[in-house]
């Protein structure tokens, strides 16, 4: 897989890193999104070629966006490869669920959901086809709600021109993010788009303080000041950590809508490195071990989620048969 420089992608600290899995059924674009996520931050890359393999197997991709390097794992959608999809999850810090808007939440991305939860493990999610003819982006963000939970809500809303999504409306900025010309165009929403997500914007913000613990800000903005932004994106980043808070982001990946969205949460609002607690330590005799820290003076401490032998048998070369004595007929 292409990628950049080393040096580009080489940290001083692992609260410089972000660790995530994206998680979706088969079906759900969600390998198509990878690649988006990808193109968008290496210089030259064109996507990986059709394998079947990818179906089957863990893919890691690592990119820089901003001032954190990002491994993206794109863990199997089919249930018979379950295992390597609990390894991404054992190996990441966020999750970002990929859900079909023409096909809803299913029983397995319900049960994935589940096992995040009892971990604590911060989620996001992305909702895809947004252009099928029966698709709802308020339909799947309801469907979302009942089978996550309240903590679910929308941080960006859909622009929709010609009934195609051309960009989204950031809920905490209020900023338009438009498509329409090929690359990601940034202003201030206009008046209707402002109406457009009014009804949403007050219980995003009232989700955030509340899954942050932020009483003071809280207490703010139902005096009725306006919050800044820097403020919002400091909850939002301490909601996420607590794995109670779960924005949904709006994505096309036919025409690129919602990847700079997505890799701006990653980056602002997902965990570093150092920020999840690690898991428990066992001897061989499964004697519990003391916590280890997550430091770079520490030694080192790590831990093996999967491993890939390569079945094929090596080919001998033969040596070429010497050439025929035959005596010539005369």
């Amino acid at each position: 897989m292409a990628s950049k420089t080393n040096a580009s992608l080489q940290v001083t600290s692992p609260e410089e890193l972000r660790n995530v899995v994206l998680v979706g059924s088969a079906g759900s674009g969600k390998t198509t999104l990878f690649e988006h996520l990808v193109k968008a931050r290496t210089d030259g890359y064109r996507g990986e070629k059709d394998d079947p393999e990818r179906a089957a197997a863990l893919t890691l991709a690592r990119i820089r966006s901003g001032s954190v390097v990002i491994n993206v794992l794109d863990a199997p959608g089919h249930p018979d490869y379950i295992g390597e999809l609990r390894a991404g999850l054992r190996a990441a810090d966020a999750a970002l669920f990929v859900i079909s808007a023409t096909d809803g939440v299913d029983g397995i991305t319900t049960a994935l959901w589940r096992e995040c939860s009892a971990v604590g493990m911060p989620r996001a999610i992305a909702v895809t086809k947004l252009d099928a003819g029966r698709a709802s982006f308020d339909d799947v963000l309801a469907q979302c709600r009942a089978s996550f939970g309240e903590g679910v809500a929308p941080s960006y809303m859909p622009l929709v021109t010609g009934g195609q999504i051309v960009g989204n409306v950031s809920l905490a900025s209020l900023r338009c993010h438009d498509y329409s010309s090929g690359t990601c165009v940034k202003s201030d929403a206009t008046q209707a788009q402002r109406d457009d997500v009014d009804a949403f914007r007050s219980n995003f913000i009232e989700s955030i303080l509340t899954e942050a613990d932020d009483d003071a800000l809280m207490e703010r903005y139902l005096e009725g000041a306006e919050l800044d932004r820097t403020e919002l994106l400091a909850d939002l980043n301490a909601a996420l950590a607590h794995g109670t808070f779960f924005p949904v982001i709006p994505v096309q990946t036919h025409n690129g809508v919602g990847t700079e969205e997505l890799l701006g949460t990653i980056e602002a609002g997902f965990p570093g490195a150092c920020t999840r607690p690690l898991p428990s330590v066992t001897t061989p005799d499964l004697d519990d071990l003391p916590t280890p820290a997550c430091s770079p003076d520490g030694p080192l401490l790590a831990e093996v989620v999967r491993t890939t032998s390569d079945p094929t048998p090596v080919h001998v070369r033969r040596a070429p048969r010497p050439a025929s004595r035959r005596p010539r007929r005369r």
